[in-house]
């Protein structure tokens, strides 16, 4: 939603005044506004906001120290509030359900998207390409080395036909 709506308004993120973020999920917890590692990133739905907002666009170029950094992208983050009374889920379970991204320009021009379920979960799925780009973003911090690392992915891709889960190798 905060990237259908950067892209669709194409935002200057210089001209942003502010920034709302919908969603029951997010009235009481959305992470660190700030973060200084891959795991503040990872649980920080204003983070998310601001650096797609910026980049049109979030991927695993936004796990580096360089873009926590970015003073554009922390300018956004500083930027995005909470609705404090999002419309509440239609059911218990917060990980299935999008957002709303209100972006309001200097000029009062208001850019509005609602998703209505996150990239990755179950309603809209789970692509191999992303499981690949995150496969080999995150085991390779394990100190596996990279043809173990294939090996191992191709193990996931091929993961039905698997008839043992230990390999002959010790």
């Amino acid at each position: 939603s905060d990237l259908n709506a950067a892209i669709e308004g194409n935002v200057d993120p210089h001209q942003v005044a502010s920034i709302v973020i919908s969603g029951a999920q997010f009235k009481d917890w959305h992470g660190p506004t700030h973060p200084r590692d891959l795991i503040g990133a990872a649980h920080s739905v204003v983070y998310f906001v601001a650096s797609a907002i910026a980049d049109r666009g979030f991927g695993w170029a936004h796990a580096t120290e360089e873009k926590m950094n970015d003073p554009v992208i922390n300018a956004l983050a500083d930027k995005i509030t909470m609705d404090p009374n999002p419309a509440p889920l239609p059911d218990r379970f917060t990980h299935r359900h999008g957002g709303t991204v209100i972006i309001t320009m200097n000029d009062g021009t208001v850019h509005r998207n609602t998703c209505t379920a996150p990239l990755g979960s179950g309603p809209r799925g789970v692509e191999w390409g992303d499981v690949d780009a995150k496969y080999r973003r995150l085991v390779p911090l394990s100190g596996l080395a990279n043809d173990k690392i294939e090996a191992s992915l191709q193990v996931c891709h091929d993961f039905t036909q698997v008839k043992q889960m230990r390999s002959e190798e010790h």
